[in-house]
């Protein structure tokens, strides 16, 4: 019986570090995917598959202070001053959408996709099928696949209005700090290593 106990425990252990070493994977992959619409769509789909948030999705800004949602584009847009919007962009770090009084934002939590001092977008995901509150790793790593991807698509916007020097300049930016997020975890592991 501790046995079967003992190997479930390290089965669970194992998709759940293999599922947020495909979260950081892609965030460093989206900064090669050149096709907003494809990037969206891997993205969520990258979500879907590696936790078990019972619903996701993406808001965009639109260039005019507010925010469309990438699953329903023609629901009501949401304002810049929504309450977990104006937390997100003043301190660009993932909002308990629980700890936020009245925010059109639905979801569990909101993590903020954001480039060069502008939130360019938000992840937003549900709460988990399972019933169970998101992993400390698990928050790091959607957190990290929200920047990556925040990153590309300010890259992407550049690229449509046609400058290519902020282009080489932001290509150049999000590749050095998606190698830094790659490496991350195999850093950890060798600084636990040696505690």
């Amino acid at each position: 019986h501790r046995y079967v106990d003992r190997f479930v425990d390290n089965t669970l252990f194992r998709k759940r570090h293999e599922d947020e070493t495909a979260l950081r994977r892609f965030a460093h992959e989206a900064s090669y995917i050149n096709d907003r619409a494809m990037l969206l769509t891997r993205t969520l789909k990258t979500v879907c598959d590696h936790t078990t948030a019972e619903t996701s999705d993406i808001l965009l800004s639109n260039g005019s202070a507010e925010y469309t949602q990438v699953s329903d584009p023609q629901a009501e847009r949401i304002s810049e001053n929504d309450p977990a919007i104006v937390v997100l962009r003043a301190w660009s770090k993932p909002v308990d959408l629980h700890d936020v009084s009245v925010t059109r934002l639905r979801g569990e939590l909101a993590f903020p996709m954001a480039s060069r001092g502008r939130l360019v977008g938000a992840l937003i995901c549900g709460p988990k099928a399972d019933g169970e509150a998101y992993a400390p790793d698990e928050l790091d790593a959607l957190a990290a696949l929200a920047h990556g991807v925040g990153s590309a698509l300010d890259v992407l916007e550049a690229r449509e209005e046609g400058s290519e020097a902020v282009i080489a300049q932001l290509a150049q930016s999000v590749r050095e700090l998606s190698e830094i997020t790659r490496r991350l975890p195999d850093e950890l592991e060798i600084g636990r290593a040696h505690v």
